[in-house]
């Protein structure tokens, strides 16, 4: 019999999402990094070796860094390898640094929504113009950023919810 509440129950699914997300985001990491690779060696081996270089390869390396940094993002929130003001938050007692990691998150969350609205908002202005040399249509870089933080968000929902059920739950089971 499973003795898990409605509140473990919407964590463990949360996180099923968030994992498999994960997955597919180290896909899609590996993938554009090996595309943005290729790009950046063909424009330097057409540059040096013919003599003629590629002008269309540093375009393609920055919308696939563009991809790189905001998918990357996601999976290091994930593992909860962001950057952190640790030196501060180590000073204060196990129970504010867990309230502290609760209000960084929420600012988080607010943030990334803010963010995706505002990318909406571009997303039409994207779809009308295109990259000056590949001619690519600007909105396929642009939803690296969307899709990152879309992705950021559905990891920090589960992050959330465990980290208040640790603060408000820590007590009890014997933190001070």
């Amino acid at each position: 019999m499973n003795n898990k509440g409605w509140y473990d129950r919407i964590i463990d699914v949360l996180n099923a999402i968030s994992d498999m997300l994960n997955k597919i985001c180290c896909v899609i990491v590996v993938i554009v990094g090996i595309g943005m690779t290729a790009s950046l060696v063909w424009g330097v081996f057409t540059r040096f070796i013919l003599k003629s270089p590629a002008i269309f390869s540093e375009e393609i390396a920055r919308f696939c860094l563009i991809w790189l940094a905001f998918i990357g993002s996601s999976i290091a929130m994930k593992r909860k390898e962001l950057t952190s003001l640790g030196i501060v938050v180590d000073r204060l007692s196990k129970r504010q640094q867990k309230f502290m990691e609760i209000i960084g998150t929420i600012l988080l969350l607010i943030y990334l929504v803010i963010f995706i609205k505002s990318g909406n908002d571009a997303m039409g202005i994207f779809r009308r113009q295109k990259a000056s040399v590949t001619k690519i249509p600007l909105v396929y870089p642009a939803m690296g950023l969307y899709i990152g933080a879309c992705v950021m968000i559905v990891h920090a929902l589960p992050q959330l919810m465990i980290q208040i059920k640790e603060f408000f739950f820590w007590e009890k089971e014997g933190g001070r």
